[in-house]
């Protein structure tokens, strides 16, 4: 911040003091170029992103390793319960698999998986990833509506779910 405002002000006063003919201010954009140039390496955080096609191929590992989590989840389910499952406990299961978030592993690679390929879609065509941004997370949120509705479904009235 000080070295940028130390720029700015030396620019402002080259500016401020300098004569209207075209040499003086190509001067002045010179020696604003060396200035820039001289100044601190700029940070880690402060560089360039790398290009989309990084985003989305970290994105697209972590999302089939995210699958294959959820994949162990689902059977991991099947193997507790001793009896057949339903189609609607089958897919209860798989919500429940899906969205808790009891393993911290699962949690924290599934959304660094949707991050990173919202991240090189945001990266290639920021409007259509934005769109598909909100229409996933909407999406999303009705899991657990779903999950309850799907319950509800095995009950013939709501005093046997109470």
């Amino acid at each position: 911040m000080g070295l940028m405002t130390m720029i700015v002000f030396s620019l402002l006063a080259e500016v401020i003091t300098a004569s209207s003919n075209d040499n003086d201010f190509r001067t002045t954009s010179d020696n604003f170029r060396r200035a820039e140039a001289a100044a601190a390496p700029v940070s880690w955080a402060a560089q360039r992103a790398p290009p989309s096609w990084v985003a989305f191929g970290i994105g697209g590992i972590l999302f089939i390793i995210s699958t294959f989590m959820w994949v162990q989840r689902v059977k991991i389910l099947k193997d507790r319960t001793t009896s057949k499952l339903s189609l609607s406990e089958l897919l209860r299961g798989m919500i429940a698999c899906a969205i808790d978030n009891d393993s911290p592993s699962y949690t924290i690679t599934s959304y660094a998986a949707v991050s990173f390929l919202f991240l090189g879609g945001i990266q290639t065509n920021y409007q259509i990833t934005f769109i598909i941004m909100i229409s996933y997370y909407c999406i999303t949120s009705f899991g657990d509506s779903l999950r309850v509705l799907l319950a509800y479904k095995n009950y013939n009235s709501l005093s046997e779910v109470l």
